[in-house]
């Protein structure tokens, strides 16, 4: 009995990887994401100067995210309580060559979370991109 490699379903008759179209689309999507993360870090230079050249050309939406972002983590921050300890988390992180990660997004689909150490968790940066802005238990 074969199991569909994304969500470990019963593989019909003929099928050989997947059960349906989403999977086949949804291991997919994770597969590009991770050619395009390995790419980017082998030719670090060309996809900076590629980012940069995007983010030029549109200054006013990304400063418009980043005004939001910055005050929904100043809403959702015990930042001033907690500063020490969170800069340790980072610190640690970044000293092993992993990401942090915010247990409960703090801009989810159902739900908020808030900045601070309980909610963060080290992870590799490629687990983190696969999570992306999602809650999972």
């Amino acid at each position: 009995m074969k199991l569909c490699i994304v969500c470990q379903e019963v593989l019909g008759k003929y099928a050989q990887k997947y059960c349906s179209k989403k999977c086949c689309r949804r291991a997919s999507n994770i597969q590009m994401r991770e050619w395009k993360a390995d790419w980017a870090r082998k030719n670090r230079v060309v996809s900076n100067a590629s980012q940069e050249m995007y983010r030029q050309k549109n200054l006013s939406y990304h400063a418009s995210k980043e005004a939001i972002y910055r005050t929904q983590k100043s809403i959702s921050s015990l930042n001033q309580f907690y500063k020490d300890e969170i800069l340790k988390i980072y610190e640690e992180a970044r000293s092993s060559g992993l990401s942090v990660d915010h247990i409960v997004p703090l801009r989810g689909k159902l739900v908020c979370g808030l900045h601070v150490p309980w909610n963060l968790q080290i992870m590799p940066l490629l687990d983190n991109i696969k999570k992306g802005n999602k809650y999972v238990d």
